[in-house]
C-alpha cells in the first residue's frame, strides 16, 4: 500500500481562468461577468475540494510502456511527456458530491442553468487543480499534467490510478462506466518530475 497525502485546498487560492471559462462555454466572457460570478460563488459556497497525491518512482520498459506504480501504461504520448522522468506524482482534485447534486437537481428544473452552472463547475476544477498541483510538487520542476483519456492514455487506467491512491476511501472518488469518475467534477493525473 502506498502512502499518499490528503489535503483540503482553500478555496481562496482558486482563481479560475477566464479562459478555460470561454473555452467551456464557448463564448468570451470573464468570471467577472454578474451572472456568472454569481454561479461562481454559489459553486463555491457547496464545493468541497481536496487532493490526494504521492509521488512514485517510474521506469520506461524496453516495449515501451511506463511503469507507474499503479499500472504499466502503453501511450506514446505519456512516454513523451515522461521522457526525461524517473519520478512522477500522481493525483487525483475534486469538488465533492454536493457540486454534483446541485447539477442533478439543475438539469430537471433548467437546462440552460444547469449547462452554464456545468461549465463553470468544470472550469472550477481546473482552476482547484492548478493550486494542487503547486502544492503538490513544491520546489521540483514538473512536465504538464497528463491524464487517463488525454491523447492515447486510456482512460481504462482511470480505476487503478483511484485504487492506487486510495481515492474511494480517503475522497469519495470512484470510477464507474467508461472510466467516468464521481464525482463528476474530478481531475486524476501524472505529473512527471524533471530529472
Amino acid at each position: 500500500m502506498i502512502s499518499a497525502e490528503y489535503r483540503d485546498i482553500d478555496k481562496r487560492k482558486i482563481a479560475i481562468s477566464d479562459n478555460e471559462l470561454s473555452a467551456r462555454l464557448g463564448r468570451r466572457c470573464t468570471h467577472t461577468d454578474p451572472e456568472l460570478y454569481r454561479v461562481l460563488e454559489a459553486l463555491l459556497q457547496i464545493a468541497e475540494p481536496r487532493y490526494g497525491a504521492t509521488r512514485v518512482k517510474i521506469s520506461h520498459t524496453d516495449s515501451g510502456a511506463i511503469d507507474l506504480g499503479f499500472a504499466s501504461v502503453e501511450s506514446a504520448s505519456l512516454a513523451k511527456n515522461l521522457a526525461d522522468s524517473t519520478e512522477a506524482f500522481v493525483f487525483v482534485v475534486t469538488l465533492g458530491a454536493e457540486v454534483d447534486r446541485l447539477l442533478a437537481r439543475l438539469s430537471k428544473t433548467s437546462r440552460a442553468e444547469a449547462f452554464i452552472f456545468d461549465a463553470v463547475a468544470s472550469a472550477l476544477a481546473e482552476a482547484a487543480c492548478d493550486v494542487a498541483e503547486d502544492e503538490i510538487k513544491g520546489d521540483a520542476v514538473c512536465r504538464p499534467r497528463f491524464s487517463p483519456g488525454y491523447a492515447d492514455f486510456s482512460i481504462e487506467h482511470q480505476g487503478a490510478l483511484l485504487d492506487f491512491l486510495g481515492a474511494p476511501v480517503h475522497l469519495g472518488v470512484c470510477v464507474g462506466d467508461g472510466g467516468i469518475m464521481s464525482p463528476m467534477k474530478t481531475v486524476s493525473a501524472v505529473m512527471g518530475v524533471k530529472a
